[in-house]
């Protein structure tokens, strides 16, 4: 009996969607196929949290769109899911300090509420993205980008983009305590 619950388990894990997943391990399994560079989704109160893994890029500017682009394609089949609350993405790149010590850190984070996701036309949305990446960060409703990856974006999408918005989400602030 233990067996075949063990096997059921795994095959719901298996066939899940970000659409139908409800726990960690579904959430993940499902974004993986979605995303080879996920790490791993942690579900809090409701809220999904995207780890995307340290892999790497070209510069911060490629970074910057990247992540934009592969969250988004993320963000549109879990706004469907009806156990969410809010999605959040995170970043995680290897940093250096002054004396050379490496760390994997939050670079990038972005939040959406449940509220938020429900007016976006995904389809208009995405394919704009790649005209202005930005757009992923200004219609998010909290983000944060590392200062020491902030600087060295070159591109005129940023424009007025600042390091990080002002806003003042649960999500954000549940993401932020977690992961920084």
């Amino acid at each position: 009996a233990k067996a075949e619950e063990e096997k059921n388990k795994q095959n719901k894990i298996k066939n899940a969607t970000l659409q139908n997943a409800t726990t960690s391990e579904e959430f993940t399994a499902a974004a993986k196929k979605q995303d080879e560079n996920v790490k791993n989704v942690d579900i809090e109160d409701g809220y999904a949290f995207v780890l995307f893994k340290d892999y790497t890029t070209w510069s911060e500017t490629t970074m910057f769109k990247d992540f934009a682009i592969n969250s988004s394609a993320i963000l549109e089949p879990l706004s469907q899911n009806d156990n969410l609350k809010g999605i959040g993405f995170i970043r995680l790149a290897s940093m250096q300090d002054t004396k050379g010590n490496e760390t994997t850190e939050p670079v990038i984070m972005t939040f959406y509420t449940k509220e938020n996701t429900s007016d976006i036309n995904f389809k208009n949305f995405r394919s704009h993205l790649y005209i202005d990446e930005s757009n992923f960060y200004k219609v998010a409703d909290d983000y944060w980008i590392h200062p020491g990856v902030y600087t060295k974006i070159k591109t005129d999408a940023v424009g007025t983009l600042a390091f990080a918005s002002y806003g003042d989400s649960e999500g954000f602030e549940k993401m932020s305590t977690i992961y920084k």
